[in-house]
């Protein structure tokens, strides 16, 4: 079953913001022969970071910039998983 939230509003990005993006020349050939961490994130190597159900948007998305993170772990209030 498919949730449509509705559409998402486009925020302009602040003068101040630098942007920067990956060198596409260094990007690696995975094949299916290539290990899953090397496409996976390592939890041992990044700290993973969680947010509770009830967080808006927003307050993800400020979670995730000031973390650092492109995925939150969602956990309810006795930390059980709920979601990723």
């Amino acid at each position: 079953m498919t949730i449509d939230h509705g559409k998402l509003i486009p925020e302009p990005v602040p003068a101040n913001v630098i942007l920067i993006s990956p060198d596409k020349a260094s990007d690696k050939t995975i094949t299916e022969s290539s290990p899953a961490i090397s496409v996976m994130t390592d939890l041992n190597v990044v700290k993973p970071f969680s947010i509770s159900p009830d967080a808006s948007i927003r307050e993800t998305n400020d979670k995730m910039i000031a973390c650092g993170v492109r995925l939150l772990f969602v956990l309810d209030s006795q930390g059980k998983l709920l979601a990723w």
